[in-house]
């Protein structure tokens, strides 16, 4: 999400100079934040990962994946697609309420998060996202997806384990986000009145957050 930086146009920045000096900064800040977890591990092929997840070891795990990696992209894609909807619009994403549940509303937090992306668009704030944006921000929403499933295998999951252990929903937040945006459709953009179409997505947020903490909080509380 750091490197994203790097795409804003030359038209944002007042000189060339500018606009290189932000880049330097973007590439340094990438480049110290992924030093702080990658870098460990390859240098020193032993260290231990998370001990919460059992046998683990960094180094050797990333080795595994290394050795067998058509193994590990069957692993990888087989996560994600049994946990799409429900970690992306479902109840372990959206749904969480904290540390205290998971509220399984999965179906109105969906249809509701869906429906919001496919017509937002409206009023003078719509934006107007062309094919081409929409592809490249579902391919950095996979990536994401990916590299999130990755990063809990190698520090968190046991040696060859074939299930990766860790990943929660509350990861795939920014993924959610990105999704959001590459659904957005001009022709659906406008179907219903402006005041309306936010009059019924206001009244179904506000009724699944009503619900969620009355099943959540107030249930349980009193």
């Amino acid at each position: 999400m750091i490197l994203l930086a790097l795409f804003f146009p030359a038209s944002k920045f007042r000189s060339r100079k500018e606009k290189y000096i932000f880049k330097g900064i973007v590439a340094t800040a990438f480049l110290t934040m992924t030093s702080t977890f990658v870098v460990e591990p390859v240098l020193n092929p032993a260290l231990a990962g998370d001990p919460r997840g059992g046998d683990t070891n960094a180094g050797e795990q990333l080795r595994y994946i290394f050795e067998y990696p058509w193994r590990y992209t069957k692993l990888l894609l087989s996560s994600i697609g049994k946990t799409f909807m429900s970690y992306c619009f479902g109840s372990q994403g959206l749904g969480r309420m904290g540390h205290l549940r998971f509220f399984d509303f999965s179906i109105p937090i969906g249809i509701t998060c869906i429906y919001t992306a496919l017509t937002d668009g409206v009023g003078q704030y719509g934006a107007k996202i062309r094919r081409s944006h929409k592809i490249i921000i579902a391919t950095i929403a996979f990536a994401m997806m990916c590299l999130i499933w990755t990063a809990l295998y190698v520090g968190f999951t046991p040696l060859r384990n074939e299930v990766i252990r860790g990943v929660q929903g509350r990861y795939y937040l920014p993924v959610t986000m990105f999704l959001c945006l590459a659904l957005g459709s001009k022709k659906l953009c406008g179907i219903l009145k402006e005041r309306l179409d936010c009059a019924l997505i206001t009244a179904a947020s506000i009724t699944i957050l009503m619900v969620s903490v009355y099943g959540s909080i107030i249930v349980n509380t009193f």
